[in-house]
């Protein structure tokens, strides 16, 4: 404190500020506290941003000046707070100083590809570097569950470790801090079941669900509505219907074919009663289940999945493609 006169230098002053802001969703404030009444300048830099204000003093109350401008990041803010003439001679400055951040939420990706199930593992890239991250993980219905800390080894790569013996994992609430005291969240679904069934079988050519191959349908249609009876309270379960054909007949017509049975399917189950989101698409012959040279019948290979996730399967060699059709 530098104080002017002795009145000055007895008085009492705080400051400080509210130092996060959403950078594009608003600014930092810095205020000043004191049992003074007036007016009295603030004259303030923020790295290579000046601020010069008239404020009000009020004793007891802050004033509170928005820092509107400051550089993205954390920055050093420092100055002086210099009463106004008053008539009563009352004079002083004082030296005020802050750290500010303005910055924007914290991005949070993952994916299923970085669980692994098996060891009980997850990965998470942070867009910038974390002091603190932990994850929330639910098994079914949310129970069990488990609450453990990040290695932070990386401070932009948190992984989380639960290992095996938790089992089924339904749902993951990742919450990381860093060092400026900005907190946020993700929450991933990497649950998914793959609902077995025996394939229905079309006649050569077309997409019409045969009456005779329903019950196969019914048959799966009771592991479905299980499942969501099961899982639907905690997450949104959603239905992926991936349809595929052998190699006889052109690529191209075997492509449109198999869309148009993973269609036909889609909408049987969409008719029989499934709720949630429902996705389709084909495969044609990229995806053999047995791989066979051009022209073979293989029954093995026309055929369909029926899979359960809460998010989009990744893509993988029974899914090359990511590009669902939603019914």
């Amino acid at each position: 404190m530098v104080a002017l006169n002795a009145a000055a230098e007895a008085a009492e002053i705080r400051w400080g500020s509210e130092s996060q802001a959403l950078r594009g969703q608003g600014w930092p404030n810095f205020w000043v506290q004191t049992d003074i009444d007036g007016g009295a300048t603030l004259s303030m830099r923020c790295g290579d941003v000046d601020f010069e204000r008239a404020i009000v003093l009020t004793s007891g109350r802050r004033a509170t000046v928005t820092l509107t401008g400051v550089p993205e990041g954390v920055t050093r803010c420092e100055g002086t707070v210099t009463l106004d003439e008053r008539e009563d001679g009352l004079t002083g400055r004082w030296e005020v100083a802050v750290e500010v951040a303005s910055l924007g939420l914290i991005g949070l990706t993952s994916a299923l590809e970085r669980f692994d199930f098996g060891a009980g593992t997850l990965g998470v890239t942070a867009s910038r570097g974390l002091t603190a991250a932990s994850a929330r993980v639910e098994g079914p219905g949310g129970s069990p569950t488990v609450d453990v800390d990040a290695d932070l080894t990386n401070p932009s790569e948190p992984v989380f470790r639960w290992g095996p013996a938790f089992g089924e994992v339904v749902k993951v609430v990742v919450t990381a801090r860093d060092a400026a005291g900005f907190v946020s969240t993700l929450e991933l679904l990497p649950w998914f079941l793959d609902i077995p069934h025996e394939d229905v079988i079309f006649a050569s050519g077309s997409d019409v669900i045969p009456s005779a191959e329903v019950p196969k349908l019914e048959a799966a249609w009771a592991a479905v509505a299980a499942a969501v009876q099961k899982y639907g309270r905690q997450i949104p379960v959603k239905l992926f219907v991936a349809g595929y054909t052998d190699t006889v007949g052109q690529e191209a017509s075997n492509q449109a074919l198999s869309d148009r049975r993973a269609r036909a399917l889609a909408t049987w189950f969409r008719t029989r009663g499934f709720g949630g989101e429902l996705y389709y698409q084909g495969f044609g012959e990229r995806a053999l289940a047995v791989p066979t040279a051009d022209e073979v019948d293989e029954a093995a290979n026309r055929r369909a999945l029926y899979v359960l996730a809460a998010d989009r399967p990744p893509t993988s060699a029974a899914m090359p493609s990511g590009a669902w059709k939603r019914l």
